[in-house]
């Protein structure tokens, strides 16, 4: 069954933020991500919203634990308080 991991960070800077969110990408499909979408509150373009399609919620879960990913918050200049983390589950989806 897929999941998608719904990510929340609250960023100091998108330049510092964007390289090494792309640099991770590697160990993203390391542990099987299909996809991603990354988006930004439109009020408030510190906030960032990650959506990481995985193959299975174990996949995903792996993904969470991996002891490499607290390094790359750092170096993105995250806010550790900021990240939240939670599974999803596709119900429906459609196109208009």
């Amino acid at each position: 069954m897929e999941t998608t991991l719904l990510i929340r960070y609250r960023i100091d800077d998108f330049d510092r933020f964007k390289p090494v969110f792309d640099d991770f990408g590697a160990n993203r499909r390391a542990h099987g991500a299909i996809g991603h979408r990354l988006l930004q509150l439109a009020n408030d373009p510190r906030e960032m919203v990650v959506m990481v399609d995985f193959p299975s919620p174990e996949a995903a879960q792996g993904f969470l634990n991996d002891p490499e990913r607290a390094d790359a918050l750092v170096r993105a200049g995250i806010d550790s308080e900021s990240d939240r983390a939670e599974p999803l589950e596709e119900i429906e989806q459609l196109d208009y």
